[in-house]
């Protein structure tokens, strides 16, 4: 942005002003921009954001959410749920039907608030602008914002979101394959790519942490959320509310300089960033603590985020001890004797699976339990029940013995190394004579 009062030696170098890199003439908006009047629908419309986001952000406990604890309630009276739909329930999803309701019972009482707060603050006729309010509410979702996008960027860049490809889905095909989970495995496979966009979570979340610096880190966050927002509505990722919020959150945070942004980059105009900031506090000690206080939220905020990811990643190594794929050599008391071709062993959200796959690559899996005293696996499963023990030799061979559903049954099994897959061997080229798009 060029700034018509700014001046340094950026102006002798690159011929434009750059107030951003120039500590010494930064000027905050004088004090007499925040006396201006608000028009009557713009008063409104703050009120109703105000409140919305207030809601929005709290936590999402019932004692302490309404909208939460009430969700049920509208859910089955006004929605007409029914059955598991109806009711808060243990997921991996933020798009259920409780997570709509509870919007919807949000935007209803942002609504009925902004409608009764208007009323009386237009019939009172006292306060035609909230500026110092509007302040304190950009602070706390800018830093909201940054947290969140440093949390999830921490989380590729570790990584802790995205793993390495699993047993099971080396074995999957590509068409029984939810959309998901296609994208979890396209984010996975590379982890260059997945650093490069978990870093590019992280900087504008850095930005945003800093005042000077949080115009560009909304911009960069509004197009990094869009990308985000795109992804989880094409590939069905449930977190399209929550994603969708963070857009907005951002968008929301860039109207202050909206009109200066377009002035600058569209009608090529001198425009100057204003922003809106938490009035600076008169006494010294005031300023030394608020200071105090924000970097103590920073370096808190990144020691979270930075151990929760790295909390995950160990979460991720904790794997079952027959991790991996095997060929199957021989095969008694599973079904049909010669239908088995691999077998894998996987570790998803915690729980342990083994899985048979024939050769029309349909996979059956089983959750498990390991006994490693005595070499024991457990099928947990109600129609399943099955213990095996087993044993495993240098080579990686394993031999299983014990009974499945009542039966007798044996397992032969051939460990095979994950570079057997193209999918792992093709690597990197810089030169590549014909195209290898198998």
């Amino acid at each position: 942005m060029v700034a018509k009062n700014d001046s340094g030696r950026f102006d002798k170098a690159f011929g434009v002003k750059f107030p951003m890199l120039e500590p010494s003439v930064y000027v905050p908006p004088p004090p007499t921009s925040y006396l201006r009047e608000w028009h009557p629908w713009v008063r409104c419309a703050f009120r109703f954001a105000f409140l919305y986001w207030v809601i929005y952000m709290l936590p999402s406990q019932a004692a302490v959410s309404p909208p939460h604890a009430l969700s049920p309630w509208v859910g089955r009276h006004i929605f007409h749920l029914t059955g598991g739909a109806a009711n808060w329930h243990p997921t991996g999803s933020s798009d259920t039907a409780m997570d709509y309701v509870t919007v919807a019972i949000s935007v209803v009482a942002a609504l009925t608030g902004a409608l009764f707060w208007s009323i009386v603050g237009e019939a009172r006729a006292k306060r035609k602008e909230y500026w110092t309010l509007y302040a304190w509410l950009r602070l706390i979702l800018r830093f909201t914002l940054a947290v969140t996008l440093l949390s999830y960027g921490f989380a590729k860049i570790l990584p802790a979101q995205f793993g390495p490809l699993s047993p099971y889905g080396l074995t999957e095909t590509y068409g029984d394959s939810s959309p998901m989970h296609l994208l979890w495995t396209f984010m996975g496979q590379s982890r260059p790519y997945m650093m490069f966009g978990g870093l590019m979570e992280v900087v504008p979340g850095v930005l945003l942490l800093f005042r000077r610096t949080s115009t560009v880190g909304l911009l960069s966050a509004a197009a990094v959320l869009l990308n985000v927002v795109m992804l989880n509505f094409s590939y069905d990722v449930p977190v399209k509310l929550y994603s969708g919020h963070l857009l907005l959150m951002s968008l929301f945070l860039l109207l202050p300089d909206a009109r200066p942004i377009w002035n600058f980059l569209v009608e090529r105009k001198e425009a100057s960033l204003t922003g809106v900031w938490v009035p600076r506090f008169e006494r010294k000690p005031l300023r030394i603590g608020a200071h105090v206080l924000q970097g103590l939220v920073v370096v808190g905020a990144l020691f979270f985020v930075i151990w929760t990811s790295y909390a995950e990643t160990q979460t991720r190594a904790n794997v079952g001890p027959l991790q991996g794929v095997y060929a199957v050599d021989a095969v008694k008391g599973f079904g049909t004797d010669a239908r088995w071709a691999q077998a894998f062993f996987d570790d998803r959200y915690g729980q342990h699976y083994f899985g048979l796959i024939g050769p029309d690559k349909k996979p059956i899996k089983f959750p498990v339990t390991y006994d490693l005293t005595t070499q024991t696996m457990r099928i947990n499963d109600e129609k399943s029940a099955a213990s095996f023990q087993w044993s495993k030799d240098a080579s990686g061979e394993l031999n299983f013995v014990g009974a499945f559903r009542g039966e007798t049954a044996s397992l032969h099994l051939r460990q095979t190394s994950p570079e057997t897959f193209a999918l792992n061997t093709r690597g990197f080229h810089w030169v590549t004579e014909d195209s290898y798009n198998h």
